[in-house]
């Protein structure tokens, strides 16, 4: 009886550079006990992405980690409006930067392959032949998507250690009219649109001049070192509560209004 082709094992490189998208208030768990497989999944990122077929995944990417500091954080102002919890009080994007200590396998992130299976309105033909296409491409294209999309999954059962993480980034805290701020805003949202429109690299390339980017990075940026986190922390914006909260506040409006207004984005 002929055997089924193996899969090759994609890895990712010891010493590359990946990023990781989240919030300031996974932060702390981070630094304790780095980034645990689908520890910070919230629900707004999981009703506009797939379900990760691999659960023990950590998802980094390129541009793709500003998209899902953004989606997380707007999940979390939305449900603090909605009902505010004095124990979770409001938190900010936060983007690490993280140099890989080891070899490490990857599988493809689920919203980069198999792209034809998708309806205009994102959503998939979940057949069971679709499905086993899925599961097979995710499990052999992580390199694909890593070199074409900027996008992957990081398979480690403990996740990736703090001590892998060299520095975190976040938005400036003004909300002021200056090049940093709609820079930093304008990075979330070419983020967005690449996960919204299925864009490569290179296709997302062609479209950055739509976008008032200064760098490819956020404008903020600290070491993760103890000295580092206190200088974070010590922000007169994060710590008053009130002005962390009327930041968060204007900082969802901003991105609503240019997502919608200026990009054509479909945000709710």
């Amino acid at each position: 009886m002929k055997q089924g082709k193996e899969p090759t094992l994609q890895m990712l490189k010891e010493g590359t550079l990946v990023k990781h998208g989240t919030t300031s208030r996974s932060l702390q768990g981070i630094i304790d006990q780095g980034i645990r497989p689908r520890a910070h999944n919230y629900y707004y990122r999981s009703v506009v992405e797939q379900t990760p077929v691999a659960e023990q995944a950590v998802y980094v990417g390129k541009n793709m980690a500003y998209c899902a500091a953004m989606l997380s954080f707007m999940d979390l102002v939305m449900a603090d409006e909605i009902k505010p919890s004095p124990k979770k009080k409001s938190a900010i994007p936060i983007v690490l930067n993280i140099r890989l200590g080891d070899d490490c396998l990857v599988v493809a992130d689920e919203d980069f392959v198999l792209l034809d299976q998708y309806d205009q309105h994102g959503n998939v033909r979940l057949t069971q032949k679709y499905i086993d296409e899925l599961t097979t491409s995710v499990r052999e294209e992580g390199i694909r998507t890593w070199e074409e999309y900027g996008t992957v999954g990081v398979v480690r059962p403990d996740g990736i250690p703090a001590a892998w993480i060299e520095s975190f980034e976040h938005p400036r805290l003004k909300l002021e009219t200056s090049p940093d701020i709609f820079s930093d805003i304008e990075l979330m949202l070419l983020g967005y649109r690449q996960q919204q429109d299925g864009l490569s690299l290179k296709e997302i390339s062609g479209k950055i001049h739509e976008f008032d980017i200064q760098g490819e990075s956020f404008s903020q940026r600290h070491i993760l070192t103890p000295e580092g986190v206190e200088a974070y922390k010590s922000q007169e914006t994060l710590k008053n509560i009130h002005e962390r909260q009327r930041y968060c506040r204007e900082l969802r409006r901003a991105l609503f209004n240019l997502g919608t207004q200026k990009h054509g984005l479909p945000f709710h």
